[in-house]
């Protein structure tokens, strides 16, 4: 199967960018695991929204997912991941965990609805191998379609040039959607990571890609600015984006 890339993506879909949806996909891990072993991941928590850029984030999912067990030899790993990172306890947040199988049905079901054949999602770079390895977990737990995973970097491009915009580089792209604004809103995250103040959250990751699609989009786009596109904070607060 040939590689699909997020600006053949976008010239298949044939539509005004800014009403495209687009469905940003996270996935949190107790670790990643060495090539050597059989798996890679553990996904422990899920998250994936629907955008566009006319009408913002237009619905969520979220939930913690049953890991299994913790191979052996590698509990210090998922330790030492979870304290440094999104600092799930091992056993699940107190919210309970998901069961793999229905978390993976509930994830497609969210995907189908959102957007059509082919099955599309977005991630950052950096995340896309984590997301890969998750959807690929996820996919033994029931029967899953091919579902793609391009990365954010090209289309943010790629929406710059149809606006007739100068276009970032694939380095700036990058920088555009790190943005720090965001890292600790209170929306922005699930409870259990809001309520301890962590910025690792799969629901916060998904969430600020949107908000930094939006915030760098909407106005070379002729697009008002809602509390959809972006979390109310002081004005003074919002970095602004500079090629």
């Amino acid at each position: 199967m040939a590689v699909m890339e997020s600006t053949d993506w976008t010239l298949t879909c044939g539509k005004d960018p800014s009403t495209q949806v687009l469905v940003f996909l996270d996935f949190q891990s107790l670790a990643i695991l060495p090539p050597t072993h059989e798996l890679r991941v553990l996904p422990c928590e899920v998250a994936a929204i629907a955008y566009s850029l006319r009408e913002g984030i237009i619905k969520k999912f979220h939930s913690f997912i049953d890991p299994g067990p913790i191979p052996l030899g590698f509990r210090y790993l998922c330790k030492s991941t979870s304290e440094f990172t999104h600092q799930l306890p091992l056993d699940g947040p107190p919210e309970g965990i998901g069961d793999p199988g229905l978390v993976a049905n509930d994830l497609l079901d969210f995907i189908r609805k959102s957007t059509r054949k082919p099955y599309v999602v977005f991630c950052a770079e950096c995340e896309k191998q984590k997301v890969d390895y998750c959807l690929q977990w996820l996919s033994e737990k029931t029967v899953f379609p091919c579902i793609a995973s391009l990365s954010l970097q090209p289309l943010l491009v790629k929406y710059y040039t149809q606006a007739g915009a100068p276009s970032p580089t694939l380095y700036s792209a990058t920088q555009l959607l790190s943005l720090s604004t965001w890292d600790f809103h209170s929306k922005s995250r699930c409870n259990f990571h809001s309520d301890i103040d962590v910025k690792h959250c799969a629901l916060g990751t998904v969430n600020r890609l949107a908000y930094c699609l939006s915030n760098c989009l909407a106005p070379i786009h002729n697009i008002t600015l809602t509390s959809s596109h972006i979390p109310p904070i002081p004005e003074a607060s919002v970095e602004q984006c500079v090629l």
